[in-house]
């Protein structure tokens, strides 16, 4: 059975992560406050240019997260921006030939398996992006792989609009998706009917004035 939790995310901090750790079964559905857990003074933060809204459900059989998020960005820079990169960290473990694992020389992340089983791997996989506002549409889907030449990493994905979005203004965009857990290891994953995971959905990356800071999923 699925079972459907809904989360809205605030970033209030320079590098955005979301993290959940979720036993089976569930019993209620988690929800996210509807107010700020700590309260603090906005005046003296950066300015707020991020949200999330997301709504998926778990099928812990399958080991996937369904469902789709609604993003909100707004431009901080003093430049019309046309194309926007997102993070798709969970595809670090989608196969062998991604750039993480070849920074692993190509090392299992399961050592105790000869063969690594299918159901092991995982992924971020978008169905499809569609601006909610503003007036814009999605013309490009591709993956990036600013970092090395590896054509087969998938962790980067850049969208691309008709109509650059000036300075200051927000645009939505609405990502359905569906995201593969892999098998427990570097801080994500499954194990048995408990679920441990980080980076689990599309996440913007940070513009700078030299341009998107959206590297590929790396070892540390």
């Amino acid at each position: 059975m699925n079972q459907l939790f809904v989360i809205r995310l605030l970033i209030r901090r320079a590098v955005p992560w979301a993290l959940l750790a979720l036993g089976m079964p569930q019993s209620a559905p988690l929800a996210a406050p509807e107010q700020p857990i700590i309260e603090e003074d906005l005046s003296i933060l950066s300015d707020r240019i991020l949200d999330y809204q997301i709504e998926v459900g778990l099928d812990p059989v399958k080991k996937t997260v369904k469902g789709h998020e609604i993003m909100t960005w707004k431009n901080p820079s003093e430049e019309a921006i046309q194309d926007f990169c997102v993070h798709l960290y969970l595809n670090a473990f989608r196969n062998n030939r991604s750039t993480f694992i070849r920074e692993g020389r190509f090392q299992s992340l399961w050592s105790w398996e000869e063969e690594v089983p299918e159901d092991y791997w995982g992924f971020t996989r978008v169905d499809s992006v569609e601006v909610l506002s503003s007036g814009r549409q999605v013309t490009g889907l591709n993956f990036l792989h600013p970092d090395d030449d590896n054509t087969e990493d998938r962790s980067v994905l850049m969208v691309h609009v008709d109509k650059p979005l000036p300075p200051g203004e927000a645009i939505q965009f609405r990502i359905d998706f569906e995201s593969k857990l892999p098998r427990g290891t570097r801080r994500t994953g499954w194990a048995e009917d408990y679920f441990f995971m980080a980076q689990w959905f599309p996440k913007m990356g940070v513009l700078e004035e030299a341009g998107w800071n959206c590297h590929q999923y790396h070892r540390s």
